[in-house]
């Protein structure tokens, strides 16, 4: 793991300064984070990187990024080593405790009397269904593949749409709307909890061109017609919805409809399908350094008048899904 402070001088364009911290092992390059500095403050950098050949002969650590002419400071500059085989114990600890109960079963006889030990009874409990969320990622195209549709259907309870409920694809040109039914359809059909992502992406190079050239009344308007139908076609069908995607990584809706415009996004969701519960979703959030805006986030749209607990924070592993506590770092279960 790699963790450090990092801290630019004045930023003569004002323009943000992104500072990586990288490691070479044997000429191999690895990242091991980097963070989006956007003032003078000391910023966090965190991450992880794998070793593939051991022993390495030369291993250095660079720390770059700024811009020629632009100070950087480094403070409590770190590597250090993870032990996967004591993290898996303690993993595992963790599950017998957590996710594990003594069960007692008592049997009686047509009689009525108790069964005992010695009467040679053999008992059997077979599991029909699994209440832990796992699930995973479903797209139109795996749908002609019945393998596929087999093993999916029959080892997660939980399903997500690759693209297929995001707004380009439903909306690729304005009122030329194009909804995932078929997909809906296959995991109701097979009792699955589906988890709605998502309604926008604030990513610029997410949106589409028509979204981007309205001017700010009319993708008001737009954003708000979006959300509408989104959820008023999809209403109970959805357990969680992924708001507005990505909002560490990009501000194309703040910068467009202001700081206000991510919480009304949230609290149109709210009032739509007060059932749902509604995610900050975002990835490798500790790994960019970005743990402040992180934590800051759920806070502040809590703040802005949503229905108390309605909002939630989600980091993205890879290869897992499912639930978490309430309104604390959101991660789903390894």
């Amino acid at each position: 793991m790699v963790s450090a402070w990092v801290r630019v001088g004045r930023l003569p364009s004002g323009a943000p300064q992104c500072v990586n911290v990288a490691v070479a092992v044997d000429n191999k390059w690895l990242n091991g984070g980097q963070v989006l500095a956007r003032d003078e403050h000391w910023y966090e950098v965190g991450g992880t990187f794998r070793v593939e050949a051991k022993p390495a002969s030369r291993v250095m650590v660079y720390v770059q990024g700024p811009d020629a002419g632009v100070e950087l400071m480094v403070a409590g500059l770190q590597v250090f080593p993870v032990d996967r085989k004591a993290r898996v114990k303690r993993l595992r600890k963790l599950t017998d405790k957590v996710r594990k109960r003594d069960v007692v079963v008592k049997l009686t006889g047509a009689d009525g009397a108790a069964v005992k030990a010695a009467d040679d009874v053999d008992v059997r409990v077979p599991q029909a269904s699994n209440s832990f969320p796992l699930g995973a990622c479903i797209m139109h195209t795996n749908m002609d593949n019945k393998d596929f549709v087999d093993f999916f259907t029959k080892n997660f309870n939980w399903a997500v749409f690759g693209n297929e409920l995001k707004w380009y694809w439903t909306e690729p040109q304005c009122g030329q709307l194009n909804y995932g039914v078929a997909l809906l359809r296959l995991c109701s059909d097979h009792g699955m909890c589906l988890c709605g992502h998502c309604i926008f992406w604030e990513v610029d190079n997410m949106v589409q061109q028509w979204v981007k050239t309205l001017p700010a009344d009319e993708l008001s308007a737009a954003v708000k017609s979006r959300i509408t139908d989104l959820l008023t076609r999809c209403k109970g069908k959805f357990k969680h919805y992924d708001v507005n995607n990505e909002m560490l990584h990009g501000s194309f809706y703040q910068d467009k409809l202001g700081k206000d415009g991510r919480a009304a996004m949230f609290k149109t969701a709210a009032e739509l399908d007060p059932d749902a519960l509604l995610f900050v979703n975002d990835y490798v959030a500790r790994q960019r350094g970005s743990r402040r805006s992180e934590r800051s986030l759920p806070g502040t749209l809590s703040r802005t008048s949503l229905p108390q607990g309605s909002s939630r924070r989600r980091r993205r592993r890879r290869g897992s899904f499912g639930s978490g506590p309430r309104l604390s770092p959101r991660s789903y279960p390894a």
